[in-house]
């Protein structure tokens, strides 16, 4: 028995969901380490500005979309196709 595509969506957003709080959960710890070992505010907010960077970065984009051509970028892209894989370096 396959499980439908819109449950392995939402299983997908729950867990991306999830990464993201315990990614901020964990940046909001080293910031107050960060704070409570040196006693600087501007360490903290260095610390934390760049931790969300970070975050951002890794956590939060579609890596599938961005995989397609940068041409395609600005259309967006049917529900219908199959997802995309990503290419192994060995394969270039």
């Amino acid at each position: 028995m396959g499980r439908e595509r819109g449950a392995e969506d939402g299983h997908q957003a729950w867990s991306a969901e999830k990464a993201l709080r315990y990614s901020l959960f964990s940046l909001a710890a080293v910031v107050c380490g960060v704070g409570l070992y040196t006693l600087s505010l501007k360490k903290m907010v260095v610390v934390y500005l760049s931790g969300l960077l970070l975050i951002a970065g890794v956590v939060l984009p579609d890596w599938e979309f961005f995989e397609r051509d940068m041409s395609q970028w600005t259309s967006p892209r049917a529900a219908t196709q199959p997802p995309l894989r990503l290419r192994s370096f060995r394969s270039l």
